[in-house]
């Protein structure tokens, strides 16, 4: 409110008087909302932070685990009780699913930030088949599925972020393996369709 005094009359008094008046109600709210919204963007950017260097900090020794459980699965499996053979193949299992799991907050925290680049590479679609097969094979024995895996022969290749790709196709199969009955079957197929890359996980769950 700003009053707006004009020149005195012959007696010195004011005349008259003019108020203005000015609604910043607006410009109030805006600031308002101008501060929310960045200490919001603030928030985010600290909780991004912090799960990356979590990620990080997880897949150090979850590397270890998995390494000395597949040694473990490979070497005298012949020479161990079937009970130590179970054992084994749950901590495979879960050590997996963990890496799994980090691997999604890693991406997502990337992608909120803006930060997940692709990065395409030239592969050899039946070695990334073997890759999934071999990987997904103790997640399958500890829910008693079964993985068929179709794929095309040796000299087939394609054009794509191999590890982001690997990844989103391991969890289609650790979903199909969570969500389907015990002693079912899991399929993988994969192939190529003119110039597309096509891949379906199919199994029997409801």
């Amino acid at each position: 409110m700003e009053p707006a005094i004009p020149p005195n009359g012959p007696n010195e008094t004011p005349e008259s008087a003019t108020v203005v008046v000015s609604d910043i109600t607006d410009r109030v709210n805006a600031a308002r909302s101008e501060l929310a919204l960045e200490s919001i963007r603030e928030e985010k950017d600290r909780a991004n932070k912090f799960i990356v260097s979590l990620s990080h900090e997880m897949k150090t020794p979850l590397h270890t685990v998995v390494a000395l459980t597949d040694l473990l699965g490979m070497n005298d499996r012949g020479n161990r009780h079937p009970d130590q053979i179970e054992r084994i193949q749950v901590v495979q299992q879960n050590a997996d699913r963990l890496t799994l799991l980090v691997n999604d907050f890693l991406n997502i925290s990337k992608m909120e930030a803006g930060t997940l680049k692709s990065k395409p590479t030239k592969f050899q679609i039946s070695e990334l088949a073997y890759d999934l097969e071999t990987s997904f094979e103790p997640i399958a024995s500890g829910g008693n599925h079964k993985l068929a895996v179709t794929a095309p022969d040796d000299h087939q290749f394609a054009t794509a972020d191999r590890e982001l790709l690997r990844q989103a196709i391991m969890n289609l199969l650790s979903n199909a393996s969570k969500y389907s009955p015990p002693n079912t079957n899991i399929s993988l197929d994969i192939w190529v369709d003119e110039n597309d890359l096509r891949i379906t996980v199919t199994d029997e769950g409801p």
